[in-house]
């Protein structure tokens, strides 16, 4: 859940309370909406300030990615994959009754979902390193 997704619910929530309020005063028609497009184009601006800044994240996070993926030394190249196997093994254990008697339904579901997580993360971007690789190279899978 990004930034947007936190912010959007609560301001556009506010701004249809304001249209609602807008739409209670004792103005013309024409005055009425003009105020509404007054504030449509805030939300718009919000909206593409966001976006922005959306995007600034996700680079920065990809050039961390990549940054890491690149790295000499082998544990850091290398800790996410670790840090999966790890959960895998977790859920193994589980599934062959050794697990530790305190551990929640819950705790085991959360570790299941970082499962599925990183693993639809290996194979989305498994994806899209061949496709931008038959990309460059010119062909393609038609």
């Amino acid at each position: 859940m990004g930034l947007f997704d936190i912010l959007a619910g609560p301001v556009n929530a506010l701004l249809g309370s304001v249209g609602g309020i807008i739409d209670d005063l004792n103005l013309s028609g024409e005055e009425k909406l003009a105020a509404k497009a007054a504030m449509s184009a805030q939300l718009y601006e919000f909206q593409t300030v966001m976006v922005q800044e959306h995007g600034k994240i996700v680079a920065e996070q990809a050039s961390i990615i990549r940054a890491e993926a690149s790295s000499d030394s082998f544990l850091t190249r290398s800790w996410r994959p670790i840090t999966m196997l790890a959960f895998v093994a977790l859920l193994f254990m589980r599934w062959f009754g050794v697990t530790p008697d305190d551990l929640s339904e819950s705790e085991i579901l959360a570790v299941f979902d970082i499962v599925k997580i990183g693993i639809g993360g290996y194979v989305v971007s498994r994806g899209v390193e061949k496709s931008v690789a038959s990309w460059r190279n010119g062909s393609s899978n038609e």
